[in-house]
C-alpha cells in the first residue's frame, strides 16, 4: 500500500470514529460519547500524529482536533467552541480557536450571564500570554461586581405609593460630552417642571458614572451647584483603564460596555431605594416639563413610560435658544412645541436613509428604526423604545450583568413574562415628554459603525439580535408594533416617499422574526444552558 493509499485508509477510519462518536452527542448520550472517545483516543491519536495514546483530551477538544485534521473547519470550531464552554482551561480547546473567536465567545457568554465561564476563558487567555482586550473584560466584570456589592451593601428603603424619590441615571466621560451636558442637558433639568417639580413631592437622586477628573468638572459647575438645591448627588467613580482603554478589535466598543455597567448598576440602586428610574442621556435636552409629566404617569398606574429616541443636529442649538429667550439663569426652559420645531428643521440626516423602500438605502448603525412617511410628517417603528421612567415597584429585586440589558433590552428584562401593553405605557408622538439626542456634526456620521443596509430581512435580524432570552422576543415584538408619530409642517415635503406599505411591512418584518426565531432560541439555549461550570458570577 502506498503512503497516499494508507494515509487515505487511516482518514477514513478516522472519519468513521468521529461520526459514531458525534452521534452519541447528536443524542444527547454524552457519558457513551465520552467513552468511546477515551476507547478510540490511541487510533485518534495515531492519525492526527499528535497527544499520548494513553491520555485523551476532553471529548470536544478530541471531536475539535480530529474535524481540524481532516479540514472540516466549520466542525472543528464548533466543538472547540463547547470544549470551551465545558471547560474554559481546556489548553488543546484554547490552542484550535483563535483569540478573537474566544474573546468573541467571552463576550458572547456575559451576555447570557455565564461570567464565570467567560472569566475562565479571559484567565486561561492571559495565562498563555495571549491578551487582545481579555484583560479588559476582566476588569469590567470584576468592576461592576463590586459595584453592585456596594449598592446592595446600602440600606433596602420600603416602596411606597406616594412621594416616592426618583433617581437620575446618568453615564458620561470625556472633555466634549461632559461639555455639551452642562451646556444642554443639565440646564435642561433644571426647568421648573423638572428637576425642582420632583422635588417638590420626594427626593431627587442623581446617581452619576463617570470618572474622577470629570467628577471635578462636575462638583465646580455652578449648573450642578444650583440642582444640588434640588438634589442629592453620588458617584461611581470609574477608571480610565475602562472608560479608555488600549483599544483592540475586540473592545473597540468599549464605552459602550461601561455605559451598559453603569445602567445596570443605577437600576439596582433605584430598587434598593424605592425610587422611580430614569436614564438621562448626556448628550440630550429635555422639554421643560419632561421629568413631572413622567411622574404623573408613572403615579397614575404606569409601570413604565416610554417615547420614541429623535436625534437633531447640535451645531444650531446654541442659535435657536438665544432666538427662543429659553435661558432663566442658569435653567433652560423649553417645551416640547419648540424643541419639535427645531428636531423638524434639523433632522439628522441619517435619518432620511431609515425611510424603509424596496431599493435598499444604507446606514450607518443597526437600523433598530424605521420609517414611513405620511400625509403630516413620519411614523417610526422601533425595537428600543427610550424608557423615560420605569416605576420602582416594576424593577426586579435583581439584575445581572449582560451588557445588553441595561440599554437595549432593559425594558424586555423587566417585563419578561408580562404582556408589555398591561404595564408600558407609550408616549406616541412629540406633543409632550420630549427629549432630543444632540448630534455633533452635520450628517450624524458621529455615529458611524459600518454599512447596514435598511431592508425588511435585516430589520427582522436586528431585532433578533437584542435577543438574549426567549422571553425577549414578545417584548421586542410588541414594541417594534407600536407606532410613534411626528408632525413635519410645510417641512413634510422634504421627506423620502415610501413605495412600501406601513401595515404590510410591520407584519412582514414580524412574520419574519417568527420564521427565525426557532434558530435564534437554539442559540440563546446552547450559550445559557446549565452545565456544571456555567453559572453567573
Amino acid at each position: 500500500m502506498t503512503d497516499d493509499a494508507g494515509s487515505a485508509a487511516q482518514n477514513d477510519a478516522l472519519t468513521s470514529r468521529l461520526l459514531q462518536i458525534t452521534e452519541l452527542v447528536v443524542a444527547e448520550e454524552h457519558e457513551a460519547a465520552r467513552q468511546a472517545m477515551r476507547e478510540f483516543w490511541p487510533e485518534i491519536a495515531d492519525t492526527v500524529g499528535f497527544g499520548h495514546p494513553d491520555v485523551p483530551p476532553s471529548l470536544y477538544a478530541g471531536l475539535a482536533l480530529g474535524y481540524r485534521h481532516l479540514s472540516h473547519m466549520s466542525d472543528s470550531r464548533q466543538f472547540a467552541i463547547r470544549a470551551l464552554m465545558d471547560s474554559p482551561e481546556d489548553l488543546l480547546a484554547h490552542a484550535l480557536t483563535p483569540v478573537e473567536n474566544r474573546i468573541a465567545l467571552a463576550r458572547q457568554l456575559i451576555h447570557h450571564r455565564q461570567h464565570n465561564t467567560a472569566r475562565g476563558i479571559l484567565e486561561t487567555i492571559l495565562h498563555v500570554g495571549q491578551d487582545e482586550g481579555a484583560g479588559f473584560f476582566l476588569e469590567l466584570l470584576d468592576f461592576f461586581k463590586k459595584a453592585k456589592a456596594q449598592v446592595l451593601s446600602e440600606p433596602a428603603q420600603p416602596v411606597r405609593d406616594t412621594a416616592r424619590p426618583t433617581l437620575l441615571s446618568l453615564g458620561i466621560w470625556g472633555q466634549e460630552y461632559v461639555d455639551k451636558c452642562l451646556k444642554y442637558c443639565l440646564p435642561s433639568l433644571l426647568a421648573d417642571g423638572n428637576v425642582p417639580a420632583l422635588a417638590r413631592d420626594g427626593n431627587v437622586i442623581f446617581d452619576i458614572s463617570t470618572s474622577e477628573t470629570d467628577r471635578l468638572v462636575f462638583e465646580s459647575h455652578p449648573v450642578v451647584s444650583e440642582l444640588k438645591r434640588y438634589a442629592d448627588f453620588r458617584y461611581t467613580i470609574i477608571p480610565d483603564t475602562l472608560l479608555r482603554p488600549e483599544r483592540t478589535a475586540s473592545n473597540a466598543d468599549a464605552d459602550r460596555w461601561c455605559m451598559a455597567g453603569m445602567q445596570y448598576t443605577a437600576a439596582i440602586a433605584a430598587r434598593r431605594f424605592g425610587a422611580e428610574f430614569s436614564i438621562i442621556g448626556a448628550d440630550n435636552i429635555y422639554s421643560c416639563d419632561y421629568l413631572s409629566e413622567a411622574k404623573a404617569l408613572i403615579s397614575s398606574g404606569a409601570g413604565a413610560v416610554v417615547n420614541g429616541a429623535l436625534r437633531a443636529q447640535e451645531q444650531p442649538m446654541a442659535a435657536y435658544l438665544e432666538k427662543q429667550g429659553g435661558r432663566n439663569g442658569n435653567a433652560l426652559e423649553i417645551d416640547s412645541p419648540s424643541l419639535h420645531a427645531y428636531f423638524v428643521e434639523n433632522m439628522n440626516r441619517q435619518f432620511f436613509t431609515l425611510f424603509i423602500r424596496s431599493e435598499a438605502a444604507i446606514v450607518n448603525q443597526d437600523p433598530v428604526s424605521i420609517f414611513f412617511k405620511t400625509a403630516t410628517g413620519f411614523a417610526m417603528h422601533t425595537f428600543q423604545l427610550n424608557a423615560v421612567m420605569i416605576s420602582a415597584a416594576l424593577l426586579p429585586d435583581d439584575f445581572i450583568y449582560d451588557y445588553h440589558t441595561a440599554d437595549a433590552r432593559l425594558l424586555a428584562e423587566i417585563t419578561a413574562g408580562m404582556n408589555p401593553e398591561d404595564v408600558i405605557t407609550l408616549v406616541d408622538t412629540p406633543e409632550r415628554l420630549f427629549s432630543l439626542d444632540l448630534d455633533a456634526g452635520t450628517d450624524g456620521l458621529a455615529r458611524n459603525f459600518g454599512d447596514f443596509p435598511v431592508t425588511i430581512d435585516d430589520c427582522a435580524n436586528v431585532g433578533l439580535k437584542w435577543c438574549n432570552r426567549t422571553t425577549d422576543i414578545p417584548y421586542f415584538k410588541w414594541a417594534f408594533r407600536q407606532r410613534y408619530q411626528v408632525d413635519c409642517g410645510s417641512e413634510v415635503s422634504a421627506l423620502p416617499d415610501s413605495d412600501l406599505d406601513e401595515l404590510v411591512t410591520i407584519d412582514d418584518i414580524l412574520h419574519r422574526i417568527d420564521g427565525k426565531s426557532a434558530k435564534a432560541i437554539e442559540g440563546m439555549r446552547f450559550r445559557s444552558r446549565n452545565i456544571p461550570g456555567l453559572t453567573p458570577g
